[in-house]
């Protein structure tokens, strides 16, 4: 069954550009972390991100619980983590952004972002956007 649910976030990622379909399994789930799309709006949608078996989902939780969309937590090449809810597109921020960025322990912001996704509830997906413009702060600096 894991098998075929990889399958089919590749081949919904390469068939459409984007990854939108639902995890109808959710028994083994376990939520690591969660934060609001629009922390601004009533009834705002979340991202949350479990631990199913051995992988780990980003999914989109609209209010009343209802999955929406899901996603694999993407591999990270060495040197790299996960931003996200921290993420300012064009000076912007945006907590539905999903980053890969690499951070440098002197800078308070980083610009070295490899990918990103936008949760995105109106299309049911996690689309990839352009990382051009895209920083995200540095969770850890000053520590």
């Amino acid at each position: 069954m894991r098998k075929l649910f990889v399958l089919t976030v590749l081949c919904g990622f390469f068939i459409n550009g984007f990854v939108s379909f639902v995890c109808a399994e959710d028994k083994d789930c376990n939520e690591l972390s969660g934060w609001l799309i629009y922390p601004e709006k009533e009834n705002s949608p979340v991202v949350q991100e479990v631990e199913c078996g051995e992988e780990k989902i980003f999914r989109i939780v609209d209010y009343s619980g209802k999955i929406i969309a899901s996603m694999p937590v993407p591999r990270l090449s060495k040197g790299y983590e996960l931003n996200h809810g921290e993420c300012q597109l064009d000076g912007v921020i945006r907590n539905d952004i999903i980053a890969i960025v690499r951070h440098s322990g002197k800078k308070e912001i980083s610009t070295d972002v490899l990918n990103a996704w936008v949760a995105d509830p109106e299309t049911k997906s996690f689309r990839p956007i352009p990382v051009k413009g895209l920083s995200c702060f540095n969770t850890g600096y000053g520590i």
